[in-house]
């Protein structure tokens, strides 16, 4: 399966974002399970009923916990810390060692996408290594587990700039088909932060994308909660990138605002993966970080992005162009931020796996 999402592909799901945008900002109260059945018929009222279910639900979740982090952010707590608070929820079943090493694990292959992310922005060629086994008998302690968590908040950090450097997704909105014609209210609604219908309908559009073959590495089996989470992160950073436009906030505001999107978007990975495997998922970790966490994989950050483009272009020319416009801007903010970053990142996970690797 492909691992980069091409012009063609983009432009396929282009058309699927208008449709769907359209329809939400619509008078139509069933748009969504009526435009679900037009295009998944295949499906049935039963599973389109459900994948509507779990898209609103997904939300929610989502936009409880962006909230959720802000407040805690203000309060004084570090993200590390609030991390730590969701995934020992999420993850309640587990031991300490089953949760260290479950950690230990995700360390690693977020790790691996930043890596491919570093080479590719540096003009390499990425060289996947298998990752050796660390020792499924360490007994992890609270604080080496807290360690951890530390050094995962640190990855996304990484993982979160480097999308920003790559900037793909945007780029591509940009070089993208025209949009037929603007959506009434859109620009308003992604403005003022009322834009659970915009979600919900890009959240759909990737779900439609997915079942016919439009997204790379993304198939029919991939859970509608990570496309809702991808959908919602993109048009979250949208926001991002004009509200830096528009003067509203810093370019280091932004860069951080972007990172919250990322941690965010891994914690509720986590939460449906603990769902799905429950004690489990130390065991399923690669297939459930493939699933449920692909979040800071390249690819899936120029997905995510280029969906927010896409809304905001169809919210209108002006309001598209500044968008990529400022995209383009903020990486020049965001490459020294991200050298320092990643060379902290690197060295102490590099000791950290070879520490505990038998």
């Amino acid at each position: 399966m492909e691992k980069e999402l091409n012009q063609e592909q983009g432009n396929l799901l282009q058309a699927v974002v208008e449709k769907y945008v359209t329809g939400a900002m619509g008078d139509n109260a069933n748009w969504l399970a009526d435009t679900l059945a037009e295009d998944l018929p295949e499906t049935g009222s039963g599973n389109q009923e459900e994948i509507k279910s779990i898209i609103e639900q997904e939300i929610n979740s989502f936009d409880g916990e962006m909230s959720s982090l802000n407040e805690a952010l203000q309060d004084g707590d570090t993200k590390a810390e609030w991390l730590e608070g969701r995934l020992k929820e999420s993850l309640s079943e587990l031991s300490e060692k089953e949760f260290g090493k479950t950690l230990f694990k995700a360390n690693q292959e977020i790790h691996k996408h930043n890596e491919e992310a570093i080479v590719t922005i540096e003009g390499g060629t990425f060289k996947e290594v298998h990752n050796e086994e660390a020792s499924g008998e360490y007994d992890w302690t609270k604080e080496e587990s807290r360690g951890l968590i530390r050094q995962l908040t640190d990855e996304i950090s990484v993982g979160s700039l480097a999308g920003v450097v790559a900037g793909e997704g945007f780029a591509m909105a940009e070089e993208c088909g025209a949009i037929s014609e603007n959506v009434a209210g859109l620009a308003d609604a992604i403005r003022n932060g009322d834009d659970k219908e915009v979600k919900k309908a890009v959240s759909a559009a990737l779900v439609v994308g997915a079942q016919k073959g439009y997204l790379p590495i993304f198939d029919k089996e991939t859970p509608v909660s990570t496309l809702t989470d991808i959908a919602s992160g993109g048009v979250e950073q949208a926001k991002v990138m004009l509200q830096y436009a528009d003067g509203d906030i810093s370019g280091a505001q932004a860069l951080d605002m972007a990172e919250n999107i990322a941690t965010v978007q891994v914690s509720r990975g986590f939460a449906n993966a603990g769902e799905k495997f429950g004690r489990q998922i130390g065991q399923k970790i690669g297939m459930a970080m493939a699933a449920y966490v692909p979040f800071l994989a390249p690819v899936t950050i120029t997905v995510g992005t280029y969906v927010g483009a896409a809304v905001g272009k169809l919210a209108g020319s002006t309001i598209g162009s500044t968008i990529c416009k400022a995209a383009k801007h903020i990486k020049e903010v965001a490459k020294p931020v991200l050298q320092k970053a990643w060379d902290t990142v690197k060295n102490v996970g590099q000791k950290l796996f070879e520490f505990f690797f038998n």
